[in-house]
């Protein structure tokens, strides 16, 4: 039982860096330019996906110095900030785009899963 405990506080911490290090790798301003061209973003909804981008990471950057990183329940905060994150996205894009964003979404599970499964 003890073994499965452990085992459980490691694959937490090892998806949790993970998340942090994906997170951190673009800044806001990047992640934005890049989900502009990929969605065709107008001015108006760029300025909103940056705004969102950069609360995000202020949030999770503020889970990880409050000592987040030994907390079991740190990649389910983590998960709950990119998925109201999505919503407030994808409440900011028309059809076309909703569907292009959804794509890019699983396109990103499927990256995570791979990533998951080889270690």
């Amino acid at each position: 039982m003890c073994f499965r405990k452990d085992l459980f506080v490691i694959l937490v911490l090892l998806l949790s860096s993970v998340l942090i290090t994906a997170q951190n790798r673009m800044s806001p301003q990047e992640r934005t330019k890049q989900l502009a061209e990929q969605l065709k973003l107008d001015e108006e909804q760029t300025q909103k996906v940056e705004e969102i981008f950069t609360r995000s990471q202020e949030k999770i950057m503020e889970i990880m110095q409050s000592g987040g990183m030994g907390d079991p329940s740190t990649r389910e905060k983590v998960m709950e900030i990119r998925e109201q994150s999505n919503k407030e996205i994808m409440s900011l894009l028309d059809d076309t785009q909703k569907e292009e964003f959804q794509k890019i979404l699983e396109e990103q599970r499927n990256r995570m899963m791979q990533r998951m499964n080889r270690n």
